[in-house]
């Protein structure tokens, strides 16, 4: 009967220790809920905002009615046909937009981007339709997967 009570203290114990290791993820809180699902994007914008240096502080009027202000963190040539700038909010310090210019082999210019913060529910990815861009709307947790310890 010892040995029972033993192993049942011993169970017992360890649903007690991997109940309190086991995080639950605090519910994340739409940061862009006020804006509608899609944006037009100006295309002048996105071409303009590869002229910042790191360190320069910029006001991006992405969209009628949407502007993202912040510091550019990195403006990065990684190659001839691949430059990468990102930009960290001022309003929001942990959320970000990265923008790519990717020049394709006919010399034309194709742009992928998205502005995320970890710790939000929602986000926005630059997409081209027929080559006019536009912001869509995305819930964060269906992209990224929670990372367990």
């Amino acid at each position: 009967m010892k040995t029972l009570k033993k192993y049942f203290l011993v169970a017992l114990l360890s649903v007690i220790a991997f109940s309190s290791n086991s995080q639950t993820p605090s519910a994340k809180q739409p940061i862009f809920a006020a804006y509608p699902n899609t944006l037009k994007v100006d295309n002048l914008t996105l071409s303009n905002s590869f002229t910042y240096d790191k360190g320069a502080s910029v006001i991006l009027n992405l969209a009628e009615g949407f502007q993202f202000s912040g510091s550019v963190i990195s403006n990065l040539k990684n190659s001839e046909d691949l430059q990468i700038v990102t930009i960290r909010s001022l309003d929001n310090q942990n959320t970000l937009l990265e923008i790519s210019k990717i020049t394709n082999k006919d010399n034309s210019i194709d742009y992928k981007g998205r502005i995320l913060n970890n710790n939000a529910a929602d986000g926005f990815e630059l997409k081209n339709i027929n080559g006019n861009y536009s912001l869509e709307k995305f819930e964060l947790d269906k992209i990224l997967q929670q990372c367990k310890q």
